[in-house]
């Protein structure tokens, strides 16, 4: 029988993030719950199950999906989930750009980090998938993985020569 896969799900202490993580338990993946605070991470995987792993990841620092993809190893599946919503039912044109900017810094740049940690040993392992929830998931975020409806599939880029 093979190894099961290995799943990170940013943003997994509550919500849609923390029923992922136990959904891909429940279908035999090793998780790993990822949130911005260790302890509240580790309070979910233990929730969860015993033998899922917890650590900190906070997306808005430029190392950290770095050097949690050096400390994790091999992740075959990823799901960009961790996002705020730090404007809600407030007028667009009167939101401060401040609020704006801390928004683009989770929902868009943290995905994208980490997307940038992680899909690259996806490709060149050759396997790998991704879902993002987060509402400006970036369309390519490495080379050979595309969007389609926020799941991605990684693949060897084919050769030119």
């Amino acid at each position: 029988m093979s190894e099961p896969r290995t799943a990170l799900i940013t943003g997994a202490n509550r919500g849609l993030g923390h029923a992922t993580a136990a959904e891909l338990r429940r279908r035999g993946l090793r998780v790993i719950v990822t949130a911005r605070d260790g302890d509240a991470a580790a309070e979910a995987a233990a929730r969860i199950g015993p033998d899922v792993r917890a650590h900190p990841l906070d997306v808005t620092d430029p190392d950290a999906a770095g050097r949690a993809a050096a400390r994790l190893g091999a992740v075959d599946v990823l799901v960009c989930n961790a996002g705020v919503l730090l404007d809600a039912g407030d007028d667009p044109l009167a939101v401060p750009l401040d609020v704006v900017e801390r928004t683009l810094a989770v929902n868009l740049l943290g995905g994208w980090r980490v997307a940038q940690a992680f899909v690259p040993g996806m490709v060149k392992r050759g396997w790998g998938g991704g879902w993002s929830s987060s509402p400006a998931a970036p369309g390519r975020s490495a080379r050979g993985c595309g969007r389609g409806r926020r799941r991605t599939r990684c693949r060897r880029p084919r050769s030119t020569g």
